[in-house]
């Protein structure tokens, strides 16, 4: 029986924060800055695996199909605004390079 994605995430979450107890534990006690700096830096994990877990619920619920598009419908703004910045940082580029001849 395979589990699905979020008991995955679950169960992850649930190690990344045994081992971050234990390093921050360690750490102290053996006045280890390495291990110390390591348990903060596997915080950051656990909340990137929470962030992944509230990702992976909203991509479950359907309900949520029309509410959530992403961006989907403003897509041709942001193209438009990229297309624009590229054309202008390239119109810079060579007006520099002509007021240097």
């Amino acid at each position: 029986m395979a589990l699905s994605k979020k008991a995955r995430i679950v169960i992850a979450i649930c190690i990344n924060v045994v081992f971050f107890f234990v390093e921050i534990i360690v750490g102290y006690t053996a006045h280890s800055l390495a291990l110390v700096a390591d348990a903060f830096h596997m915080l950051n994990d656990i909340i990137s695996l929470c962030v992944g877990y509230w990702a992976a619920d909203v991509a479950e619920n359907k309900s949520n199909s029309d509410g959530y598009t992403y961006g989907v419908r403003s897509r041709g703004v942001v193209e438009g605004r990229g297309w624009i910045k590229q054309l202008t940082s390239c119109d810079s580029g060579l007006e520099q390079k002509s007021s240097e001849v």
